[in-house]
């Protein structure tokens, strides 16, 4: 996914790459983050009757070495990767400068751009028709 967020020193949004994997076997996801890094963080039930669920979170410079090794053996979330590797170059050729102490705002091309990357990805993530969630 690409989350947007609004800091309290810089005029225009944010945008940052994250990869989670959820799983109620913790025990899974430690195999994983073994192999691949990441960080397991808890994901508390929402329904009493609910287990208990993990995720296992890869952020910013994290994302880029797990792709690599894992994009030749995708088959379902292929789409989301090739995305998520394009927003990354982008982010890479596309230095933010300061602005005194503060960070300068992006150009409006430059938001509109990962804006539209990152509502690809929502699309191909949603549940139902279009998008890639099977039941």
């Amino acid at each position: 996914m690409i989350i947007r967020t609004r800091t309290a020193d810089c005029r225009t949004l944010q945008y940052h790459p994250r990869v989670t994997v959820t799983n109620t076997h913790l025990d899974v996801l430690r195999a994983i983050q073994y192999r691949f890094g990441g960080i397991i963080a808890n994901q508390p039930a929402r329904n009493a009757a609910w287990k208990r669920g993990y995720q296992l979170v890869w952020t910013d410079g994290m994302i880029e070495s797990l792709l690599r090794r894992v994009e030749p053996h995708l088959r379902v979330k292929v789409r989301q990767a090739l995305i998520l590797s394009e927003f990354i170059r982008h982010r890479q050729t596309t230095k933010q400068g300061r602005n005194g102490r503060a960070f300068a705002a992006l150009p409006a091309r430059v938001v509109r751009y990962r804006e539209r990357l990152r509502r690809q990805i929502k699309d191909l993530n949603k549940r139902g028709p279009g998008g890639t969630t099977f039941e």
